[in-house]
């Protein structure tokens, strides 16, 4: 490693002041062309790369605490709407988890999540969590929070 480099490339044998390297990038111990540099960065990539299991780690973990939160505001998991202008009549028939949330009983939900700093997935979910599960929140489907926002009017005013 100690000694002046050529100027060819030890994989493809390429001259690197002729292929893309500059002068400088040779006295540095360049020893790749780019394209070969590029190549041997991507197999490294492939054989060592950690990321497409800690993604996986990552969304298994969202997906515990999203159903920890969600048991702790519905334990039977089902849609708590009680609104009269509703999508559906009765009680709601949604009980599938992917399409809970939480919503604030009371409103003003994006400016609470904005106030923390916090995304309104499992950035919330975790504060949630840490405050020991705080009054004022219910379990609702997708369909029954948008009808709820829009029969309160708590949708933002588009000018």
């Amino acid at each position: 490693m100690g000694h002046a480099p050529d100027n060819s490339c030890r994989s493809c044998g390429a001259d690197l002041l002729q292929v893309g390297r500059k002068p400088s990038d040779v006295a540095h111990y360049q020893y790749y062309c780019l394209e070969c540099s590029r190549r041997r960065h991507r197999e490294y990539s492939r054989r060592y790369n950690k990321k497409p299991r800690s993604r996986a780690r990552g969304r298994a973990y969202v997906a515990r605490l999203k159903l920890a939160v969600l048991g702790h505001y519905s334990p039977e998991l089902r849609c708590q709407c009680e609104l009269l202008q509703c999508w559906h009549s009765g009680s709601c028939p949604i009980h599938d988890s992917r399409l809970l949330c939480i919503d604030h009983i009371s409103g003003g939900g994006r400016r609470h999540t904005e106030s923390l700093g916090r995304s309104a997935g499992a950035g919330f979910y975790n504060w949630l969590k840490k405050n020991g599960f705080p009054e004022g929140f219910q379990v609702l489907c997708q369909n029954c929070n948008w009808m709820k926002t829009y029969v309160n009017h708590e949708h933002p005013r588009i000018d």
